[in-house]
């Protein structure tokens, strides 16, 4: 949040993660941030009530676009990934990261079919200026 100038919302003694994000995004509404972004832990198919979390939260704040974010490196798990996090929430858009590495994204296919969802965005890093507009033709 420093890095990027941006606001950051947190709790050192609320531990529901609905309510802090419900807190956090009533608080920047309040303030009138034109974007807000809830970001919740990473999540994998065999951790339910990770899942579980995610639908409380998407339901705590009633988010605009739901992000689903893969790591490249994952490959055609991808597919299993996408389908496990659209079976809870309604998935908008789709941001590949680790694009700088070796993998290709060649999942990043699959989580498109499995969710629906467009690409949006790529991470070809570590910084902000790494973050970029997805662009079909490069792909």
């Amino acid at each position: 949040a420093e890095l990027s100038m941006s606001g950051f919302y947190g709790s050192y003694t609320e531990t529901d993660p609905a309510q802090i994000a419900a807190e956090g995004v009533g608080k920047f509404r309040d303030e009138a941030y034109e974007i807000i972004i809830v970001d919740t832990s990473g999540r994998h198919m065999q951790e339910a009530a990770l899942f579980e979390e995610m639908e409380q939260v998407a339901t705590a704040v009633t988010p605009d676009d739901v992000v689903f974010v893969m790591d490249s490196s994952i490959g055609q798990a991808a597919h299993e990934q996408a389908t496990a996090f659209k079976n809870k929430v309604t998935v908008g858009s789709v941001i590949v990261t680790k694009l700088d590495g070796h993998a290709k994204g060649g999942g990043a296919l699959s989580a498109v079919a499995a969710t629906g969802a467009p690409i949006t965005h790529i991470g070809t890093g570590e910084h902000i200026e790494d973050f970029e507009d997805f662009e079909v033709k490069s792909f």
